[in-house]
């Protein structure tokens, strides 16, 4: 059998020919590390488990770096055609490795979406200016980790001390509002209780409670 540089350069090839978007073209190079594992473990020099990690974690790699649904699903044929021939890899673990690639894959994918819409309640999209010193800002941060409410919290308050105001309006979850309203705190930022004296505060202050709901 050949070298196992030997092969993963003929399944990188294989995979560059049936790259579907730009991105396929940079992950396959930039997963050969994972590769020669993987053709390691089907030759023999490693044991299965430690093959289903690298394919679990060339299936994130996929994910992560852009790489098309159909790079993922026909990766691991380019595997087994450069090193069917001369190998005692039995067909089972063929399935398994497929399966790994595709939790990792997914496990990627899950990882992106909950990064996304957490995005979405950063600082400015969270907040709604009420004057020059004011502003009202939503609590609706989706972690339910603690620490990552923390992190979130800090990042918003810096970035509402930064804007100018000296005064916020908070609503939202109970614990993302505490968090949140303790990191202001820390900034200089004062909190507008719901009873305010300013008429404008409290005109926007029940609209703002109207379309909460």
């Amino acid at each position: 059998m050949a070298s196992v540089d030997a092969l993963v350069e003929a399944w990188c090839t294989q995979d560059h020919a049936r790259a579907l978007l730009p991105a396929d073209h940079d992950v396959v190079e930039a997963t050969r590390t994972l590769r020669a594992l993987i053709v390691e473990g089907i030759v023999g020099h490693l044991a299965q488990r430690d093959v289903l990690h690298a394919c679990w974690r060339l299936g994130h790699l996929i994910a992560t770096r852009g790489g098309s649904p159909t790079l993922l699903g026909s990766t691991l044929d380019g595997a087994y055609a450069v090193t069917a021939t001369g190998s005692d890899f039995a067909i089972d673990p063929w399935v398994s490795m497929r399966a790994a690639a595709a939790e990792g894959f997914a496990a990627a994918q899950a990882d992106l979406a909950r990064a996304d819409a957490a995005a979405a309640w950063d600082y400015p999209f969270c907040a709604v200016r009420i004057d020059e010193e004011s502003v009202a800002v939503t609590g609706g941060y989706p972690d339910d980790d603690a620490a990552a409410i923390e992190v979130w919290a800090g990042r918003v308050a810096q970035c509402v001390a930064r804007a100018g105001y000296r005064r916020a309006y908070v609503s939202g979850r109970v614990e993302v509002c505490r968090a949140l309203e303790d990191a202001l705190s820390f900034v200089g930022v004062g909190r507008i209780p719901e009873a305010s004296s300013k008429p404008a505060e409290r005109r926007f202050l029940g609209f703002w409670k109207r379309s909460a709901k």
